[in-house]
């Protein structure tokens, strides 16, 4: 079991999703929470009505599917607003899915979503 101090637990983190394979490691999703990880509990449940929770909960599995094992980076922060700008500046140039694959759950198709996604999975983690 892995043990965590309560109280050495904090809330406002920022965090960087990877995709790992070999000695391949890709960011692909950066984010902040004034929740600390209970944040990823979320993205677990990955409900077609919270689009965010949605878009990383299943672009993770998409990736596992495709081979690659898919782990979170996070670090706390005072600033977590401005360090996820900074960290997404960093990345840019990476397959950042941050503000890709949007849309509004009562009128879009969870499959049309779920296709356009498989489709850059399949292009950027093959």
């Amino acid at each position: 079991m892995t043990r965590i101090n309560f109280s050495e637990i904090k809330r406002n983190i920022v965090y960087v999703f990877y995709a790992e394979k070999d000695t391949i490691k890709i960011p692909f999703y950066i984010g902040e929470s004034g929740r600390g990880i209970g944040r990823f509990g979320d993205y677990i449940s990955a409900k077609f009505s919270a689009p965010t929770d949605f878009k990383i909960g299943k672009m993770c599995k998409l990736i596992e599917e495709n081979g690659y094992t898919v782990f979170i980076e996070y670090e706390y922060s005072d600033n977590r607003k401005t360090r996820e700008k900074e960290l997404i500046k960093e990345h840019q140039s990476k397959n950042l899915i941050n503000g890709k694959f949007g849309y509004k759950y009562k009128t879009d198709n969870e499959k049309n979503i779920l296709d356009k996604m498989k489709i850059y999975a399949d292009k950027y983690f093959k």
